[in-house]
């Protein structure tokens, strides 16, 4: 999810001893199951297995809006968007931005540069996921275009200048579902779950991975103390979103 802009949430299994867990990793929430012993809980193993030899690539977390593709040996994005009843694509041509994705559990927010693949145009593409109960990035511009106009008018067209201008926007649906974290309470099932502490005087992986592209800045540094939340939170959500700028450039002003 680091690295591979491709996935929306991930699965993965540990093995300790004889002890055997499930993990679930998307933008709201890392999970993890109670331990089954895989010596001798055949039935919980072999459902396991069957259950991902059997589902599609969707269910795998894999998000079939974006393509990865080679253009002159290079690695690029190509991203579908949905935008008032038309479907417009993406292609990028370098990232600005991605060291929002290299936190397991957050928006997870890149940025690219990316040419429109009807006009030829270049634009600013965010994909990122948003908290369940707020509005878009592209709604709350236009609300906030919307007010200046009706108070005041006169200015209302000095003032657009200084907004980025959106050229579309969306919730990101995958078929007719739109695309959010896992609910595990949705269609009134119930589950037993509890928080737990990140231990963060565990060494930290020393494997390689990818660099992220971006200043980071101090808001947005990693914090390795995680404390867990009171046993009355509720499991939070996020839903896929992907907002395009018609301009990858910002002037500053002086």
């Amino acid at each position: 999810m680091r690295e591979d802009p491709c996935r929306h949430f991930a699965y993965g299994i540990t093995i300790e001893n004889t002890n055997l867990r499930l993990w679930l990793s998307n933008r709201a929430f890392l999970v993890v199951t109670e331990p089954i012993d895989f010596l001798s809980d055949f039935d919980n193993v072999i459902s396991l297995f069957y259950s991902f030899g059997s589902i599609t690539d969707v269910g795998l977390g894999w998000d079939p809006t974006i393509e990865r593709i080679s253009i002159q040996d290079e690695t690029r994005y190509r991203f579908s968007l949905h935008h008032k009843d038309r479907l417009m694509t993406f292609t990028t041509t370098r990232p600005i931005a991605t060291y929002g994705a290299d936190s397991m559990v957050g928006r997870g927010t890149c940025v690219y540069e990316a040419r429109d693949n009807d006009t030829g145009k270049k634009v600013a593409l965010k994909d990122s996921w948003r908290d369940f109960d707020r509005d878009t990035e592209g709604a709350i511009l236009e609300q906030i275009l919307l007010a200046i106009w009706q108070e005041f008018a006169n200015e209302a067209a000095e003032a657009e200048k200084y907004f980025l201008k959106v050229l579309a926007y969306e919730d990101v649906s995958i078929g007719d579902i739109c695309d959010s974290t896992f609910d595990p309470m949705e269609g009134g099932a119930s589950c037993t779950f509890q928080w737990f502490t990140i231990d963060s005087s565990m060494d930290l992986s020393s494997q390689q991975h990818s660099p992220s592209d971006g200043h980071i800045p101090l808001s947005a540094r990693p914090i390795l103390h995680v404390p867990a939340l009171n046993d009355n939170s509720s499991i939070p959500r996020r839903i896929h979103s992907r907002t395009v700028f018609e301009d990858p450039y910002i002037t500053c002003i002086k």
